[in-house]
């Protein structure tokens, strides 16, 4: 656990570093860049699945939270949540809904970074709910 743990963090101060010194560390979005650039760092194809397949084994009979951006992490959880940040008048609040298997598909398919003419995407994004069935 200590050598994993020492690793995630020496990746998260590598993909840091990295932004910071690409992009510099200002600005509203800076923390998303330097998370987004570490999950970028650590997983993406077939390790992002086999994460999305450890986490739901972690979960069978357990409740688990995962936040994510990987659509084949996203993929694999039983049950899916949006969650939107809205701002009215001075003040900020969440909005957290349950999506339908249509809306996963459609929050799959932006993750993969397509729009919702892409029917290839679209394809693709239906691939990875059905895998989780």
């Amino acid at each position: 656990v200590l050598l994993v743990t020492t690793l995630l963090r020496l990746s998260l101060n590598v993909a840091s570093t990295r932004i910071v010194l690409l992009e510099g560390h200002a600005g509203p979005d800076a923390a998303g860049k330097v998370i987004e650039a570490f999950g970028h760092f650590l997983v993406g194809g077939n390790t992002a699945v086999a994460v999305g397949d450890r986490l739901r084994e972690v979960a069978d009979g357990r409740q688990v939270l995962a936040i994510t951006h990987l659509p084949q992490v996203a993929g694999r959880a039983s049950t899916h949540f949006s969650v939107e940040k809205q701002a009215h008048s001075g003040a900020v609040s969440a909005v957290v809904r349950t999506l339908d298997e249509e809306a996963v598909v459609s929050e799959i398919r932006r993750m993969m970074g397509a729009g919702e003419d892409d029917e290839a995407a679209t394809r693709h994004a239906r691939q990875i709910v059905a895998a989780n069935r």
